[in-house]
């Protein structure tokens, strides 16, 4: 059986603090600057099932995730970001496997103490 229940917010974000990333899940917390730099943010974006059994559940599901990188140096944003991207391609657990890490890409952000970039993750869930 699919199991859509898999908080992947959490999931990734457990998984990048284990590799030595700041990570959180949602949204960020207030001064999150102050915490400790390169952070990741991950959001969920809406899914699609791409599997059914004939008059079953869903099998498989293609989900997105948005990450986002946050440094004050561009240049360490731009190191940071390959790194984990690096780390993500390899990605995987009995339930999740991602399908593709494109390029961190510079987006704006309101704080202009940080810099961010950022891409859109696919993964599989079952």
């Amino acid at each position: 059986m699919a199991n859509t229940s898999i908080d992947l917010e959490a999931t990734l974000a457990q998984a990048l603090h284990g590799l030595g990333w700041v990570a959180y899940g949602g949204e960020l917390p207030a001064k999150f600057e102050q915490r400790g730099l390169p952070a990741v943010r991950v959001i969920e974006l809406p899914g699609r099932e791409t599997a059914r059994a004939w008059n079953g559940p869903g099998l498989l599901h293609e989900r997105d995730v948005d990450i986002d990188v946050f440094d004050t140096d561009a240049d360490k944003l731009a190191d940071a970001t390959a790194r984990l991207r690096a780390d993500l391609e390899t990605f995987r657990t009995e339930q999740v496997a991602v399908t593709s890490v494109p390029a961190f890409t510079r987006r704006p952000d309101w704080n202009d103490k940080v810099r961010r970039r950022g891409a859109v993750l696919s993964l599989v869930t079952r």
